[in-house]
């Protein structure tokens, strides 16, 4: 074992530890899932010492923790809490606050649970959230907003303080664990070459009888595709006040879950942030506190605190027949937030894509698109599952991450390679070393094959050209 690599998990692990704690909730399998990434990198762990050992690990954290929650066919409810320290004079009232969090960020889904975990835990900006999850900024932003919508929702109270560091991993687990992999990886070709000379001796030892003729017939797809055009959406309006935290900041309209959106995010500081959302249909509202006037027409808002102390402001009024929903994470006062929506004009802007699809499931629609994601899903939920979430299928372009073995076979001229699971299978088409575009189908209940994903990765655009031309 090399000493660095014992130095490293002498010294991180126990973070680690705590950040996988962070991610499921349940510290045992926190600890085995740490000990399975760490043997994993072992035998490779030069090349990536020459790297940044923290993010490879992390990222690895990330899809264990994903690979191991899509495997589970029921949640557990997690009873396991962390290891506090006493600080200040009432350690009882702060250890129930603090208890009340850990079990409240357990409860939020696998996506905005990894978000507040990378961004609070690990102090990473949405740039480098971003690449480790495998999507846009954007996304990031939304996951966070969402997660920390729900906490303030649950949460009456704030949770000063932060769990002391579980100690480190045993560097004999990790070798004992490693060892382990390398002997079943031996045992597992042992036994593939066995099957493969069997395969060649058996038809040569029994006697040939011709196979009969069969006619094959066509086997349709589970879930048929035809072609696909996404109608031009753009943003109604353009801010024509743009108050003293929001001039000279980069705008972005995007199609969010279905519903058309203009996000400001200052690119040094990406969680202060300003989203402006269209629906024609009525938003959920929480319980306004206060009522306030824009434009001539009442407008709703609630005030509450943003996590790096700043005021978060949630704002709903109508105009045009529409619903408009302004929310400020430490951007905006409310005389700013109400100068800017009073200062909004009808006017298009254009959301826009590098990527589109040509082929789709029959009936799908425009859910979601940004300059790099564009995702379509069903159109209206089965009757038989009303509570179920819409089969979504995505395609985006993004930063190549490491491969697992050699690419399996090509789309066009492109290396490609399958991932993800039966519920959710992937294809990764690799444009060069560095950028990649992904296409991916959360089939929660009609399937769909994976060679029709292959289908639908021939048919993309990227900046106008087909991705395999």
């Amino acid at each position: 074992m090399h000493t660095d690599f014992e130095e490293y998990v002498q010294a991180r692990s126990g973070h680690l530890v705590r950040f996988a704690h962070v991610l499921c909730g349940d510290l045992h399998l926190a600890e085995d899932l740490v000990q399975d990434v760490l043997a994993k990198a072992y035998p490779r762990w030069r090349r990536i010492a020459d790297g940044d050992p923290d993010l490879y690990l992390r990222r690895g954290l990330i899809w264990a923790n994903s690979t191991w929650w899509r495997r589970r066919s029921s949640r557990e409810a997690a009873v396991e809490q962390p290891p506090d320290t006493a600080c200040g004079a009432d350690f009882a009232q702060r250890h129930a606050e603090r208890s009340e969090l850990w079990h409240l960020l357990a409860t939020l889904p696998r996506g905005p649970r990894t978000v507040l975990a990378l961004r609070f835990f690990e102090d990473l900006d949405d740039r480098q959230i971003a690449e480790l999850m495998g999507c846009s900024p954007a996304t990031v932003r939304v996951h966070a907003h969402r997660g920390l919508a729900q906490l303030r929702l649950r949460l009456a109270v704030p949770v000063p303080g932060a769990a002391q560091t579980p100690p480190s991993v045993p560097v004999a687990a990790v070798r004992r664990r490693a060892a382990q992999r390398r002997h079943r990886g031996i045992a597992a070709g042992a036994a593939a070459l066995v099957l493969i000379v069997l395969a060649l001796l058996v038809p040569l030892l029994l006697p040939h009888t011709p196979p009969p003729v069969v006619t094959p017939s066509p086997s349709p797809s589970v879930l048929p595709l035809a072609p696909f055009t996404a109608a031009p959406a753009a943003f109604p309006y353009v801010p024509t006040v743009l108050p003293g935290p929001l001039a000279g900041m980069p705008s972005t309209p995007a199609v969010t879950d279905s519903a058309l959106v203009l996000t400001f995010a200052d690119p040094t500081r990406l969680w202060n942030s300003l989203e402006l959302r269209a629906t024609d249909a009525r938003p959920h509202m929480p319980q306004a506190t206060e009522t306030i006037t824009i434009g001539g027409t009442s407008a709703f808002l609630m005030r509450g605190t943003a996590w790096d102390q700043g005021l978060q402001l949630d704002l709903w009024w109508q105009r045009d027949g529409r619903w408009l929903q302004l929310t400020s994470n430490s951007l905006l006062t409310v005389a700013q937030a109400q100068a800017f929506a009073e200062g909004l004009r009808p006017g298009a802007q254009p959301v826009t894509s590098r990527l589109r699809l040509g082929l789709a499931p029959a009936g799908y629609q425009l859910w979601s698109m940004n300059p790099d994601w564009i995702c379509v899903r069903a159109g209206t939920a089965p009757a038989t599952d009303p509570a179920s979430a819409f089969d979504t299928l995505c395609a985006g372009l993004q930063q190549a991450e490491h491969i697992v073995g050699a690419p399996e076979f090509t789309v066009g001229w492109l290396s490609a390679q399958r991932t993800g699971t039966d519920e959710r299978p992937a294809l990764r088409v690799f444009l060069d070393d560095t950028r990649m575009v992904i296409i991916e189908h959360d089939m929660r209940l009609v399937p769909l094959r994976f060679e029709d994903l292959i289908r639908i990765a021939e048919t993309i655009t990227l900046d106008g050209n087909l991705l395999t031309g």
